[in-house]
């Protein structure tokens, strides 16, 4: 800002030229810092010397550049640090995979009928779900996860089982990040069959 600032001729700095005032004088002045007396002097003077109104104008052009980039390097800052901080998060979610073991599960048939059925846990912050299903359950499912007690799926994801050292896995690339810990129904339908319920708890 003070190398912006400076106000330079060919042939070096300006600081006062005979009766002209001091660049210094005439920052002063443009930011408004000057006393009644020195404001009324430089104006008249202003009104006289073509030189000194270039140099004045030259300080204004260089105030308001030195503000706007100011202003520019803020916003960037805000804005990179706000975009790092987005990028870190989803990294850190988008990476982490919850593990849900569903072979000694027991479904139910409809969403109202599995208050009695063991719940199965899964933590919260995960971009990944990883499930394991009963041998023989390879193929392509639907899913849902849903609130207890509500009809209305909060998310909605697809994918295909496949066996995976023994174990059949179904593996949705899901952001539980993006609902509250507590207790959900975990839906799945696979291709041709009908919806079969989990109850599910959110840590």
């Amino acid at each position: 800002m003070e190398a912006l600032s400076s106000v330079t001729r060919k042939d070096g700095p300006v600081h006062k030229l005979g009766n002209c005032p001091a660049v210094a004088d005439l920052r002063r002045f443009a930011a408004g810092k000057c006393n009644p007396v020195q404001r009324d002097k430089l104006l008249a003077h202003l009104g006289t010397c073509e030189r000194c109104l270039t140099v004045l104008r030259e300080v204004r052009e260089r105030g308001i550049l030195i503000r706007r980039t100011s202003l520019a390097l803020a916003v960037a800052a805000v804005l990179a640090i706000a975009v790092w901080a987005t990028l870190d998060r989803f990294s850190s979610v988008s990476s982490a995979v919850a593990t849900v073991d569903l072979r000694l599960a027991s479904p139910t048939r409809g969403i109202e009928n599995n208050d009695g059925a063991a719940a199965v846990i899964a933590p919260r912050k995960a971009g990944r779900l990883r499930i394991i299903l009963p041998i023989g359950g390879e193929g392509k499912y639907e899913s849902q996860i849903l609130r207890r007690g509500q009809n209305v799926p909060m998310l909605l994801t697809s994918g295909e089982a496949h066996l995976e050292n023994h174990d059949v896995v179904l593996d949705l690339h899901i952001n539980l990040s993006s609902l509250t810990p507590g207790r959900y129904s975990l839906a799945l339908r696979r291709e041709g069959s009908e919806w079969e319920y989990y109850k599910l708890i959110l840590e």
